[in-house]
């Protein structure tokens, strides 16, 4: 009832002006309908236009929600909260950001499941690639190490993991492929 109770009429009436933006449009066809503009557009690329502007739209329903659950603390704020992360991450791939190990990353924290600590991740969309935050609980290292396993085994690389914590009952932590190449050890917390 929570998420459903915030401001989803504004929602579906963006939606419906939705439909009215093409799908996807290549570069060609964007500068052929709308010119030069400042910023580069590629004629090869095709870029997910409906999807890069919903985008920002749910993001700023998520993000007000996201806000509204961190004051209650409650083991299910914290499910809905990962949740909203998956959300997020998905809109951010669809948009044609993602990657597909920062999709891997995410798909095996999400395999692991709010039972086994781990509520949500996303990827940090700082623009230099490679970041996926999880939310969970302090007590999952089991569960990240696992996740770390399973991503080096399906492409040989090795995440590095940052650990840092809020004040709540669940902790943060960054999954990074950054330098990967590099990184070969786990943290000492997951030895």
């Amino acid at each position: 009832d929570f998420c459903l109770s915030r401001g989803l009429g504004d929602v579906y009436k963006r939606q419906e002006y939705a439909s009215l933006l093409p799908e996807k449009l290549n570069g060609s066809e964007f500068t052929g309908v709308y010119g030069n503009i400042e910023l580069p557009v590629l004629p090869h690329i095709e870029y997910h236009v409906r999807n890069a502007t919903l985008h920002p739209i749910y993001e700023n329903f998520r993000v007000g929600v996201f806000k509204e659950l961190l004051n209650t603390g409650t083991l299910e704020s914290f499910e809905l909260l990962g949740e909203l992360m998956f959300q997020s991450h998905e809109a951010y791939s669809a948009c044609g950001l993602g990657t597909k190990e920062t999709d891997l990353l995410v798909d095996l924290v999400r395999s692991q499941g709010a039972s086994k600590g781990l509520y949500g991740a996303r990827v940090s969309g700082g623009g230099s690639g490679g970041t996926v935050v999880v939310i969970g609980k302090k007590d999952a290292a089991p569960s990240v190490q696992h996740v770390v396993l399973e991503f080096e085994k399906q492409t040989g690389y090795r995440p590095y993991v940052f650990v840092g914590s809020g004040s709540g009952r669940a902790g943060s932590l960054e999954l990074c492929l950054k330098n990967f190449d590099s990184v070969t050890k786990l943290p000492s917390i997951f030895k």
